[in-house]
């Protein structure tokens, strides 16, 4: 069984624990290394944060309230007789200028017609492309595209066809 949200960590009935991850220097200076270490309520950060919420992104959402540093590992334990499971953080990324980057267009006998969706998130626009497809399917003159700024993606395949067949 896997468990990637809180909902799913909440009714497996784990536990969560967090400790600053702040070590002895900041930068090249030298400091007191923050030994805080916490039981957090997951109950109560399942209705903060909502039961969808993944856990690998988690540690980025927290600060220690000793040093105030953001460098947190965040560790949960399954119940029973399991050892501790820690979060895999993901990737770094900006999170401060989360511009939608992808696009689902759609075209219209080779004719821009509107940008059906945008998003940050590459798997939030494959579904919105899924989508687009889905309701555009009895049109083939309509052409959708999956744009990474002004890279394409992906193309609706039946839609390349419907053009070739109408200009010819």
């Amino acid at each position: 069984m896997s468990v990637e949200t809180l909902g799913e960590a909440l009714r497996a009935g784990w536990s969560i624990r967090v400790k600053c991850a702040q070590g002895r220097r900041d930068g090249m200076k030298s400091i007191r290394q923050c030994l805080r270490s916490e039981a957090l309520d997951l109950a109560s950060i399942a209705w903060t944060r909502g039961r969808s919420f993944p856990l690998s992104g988690l540690s980025e959402r927290m600060m220690c309230p000793q040093c105030g540093s953001r460098r947190v590992t965040v560790v949960f334990s399954p119940p029973g007789p399991g050892g501790a499971v820690q979060a895999k953080p993901e990737p770094e990324r900006a999170t401060r200028d989360l511009e939608p980057n992808f696009v689902v267009e759609e075209w219209q006998g080779g004719q821009f017609g509107r940008v059906v969706a945008a998003s940050s998130n590459l798997d939030i626009a494959y579904a919105a492309f899924g989508a687009a497809i889905k309701a555009f399917a009895r049109d083939a003159t309509i052409r959708i595209d999956l744009k990474q700024g002004s890279r394409l993606i992906k193309t609706h395949p039946n839609a390349r066809r419907g053009e070739q067949e109408a200009a010819e």
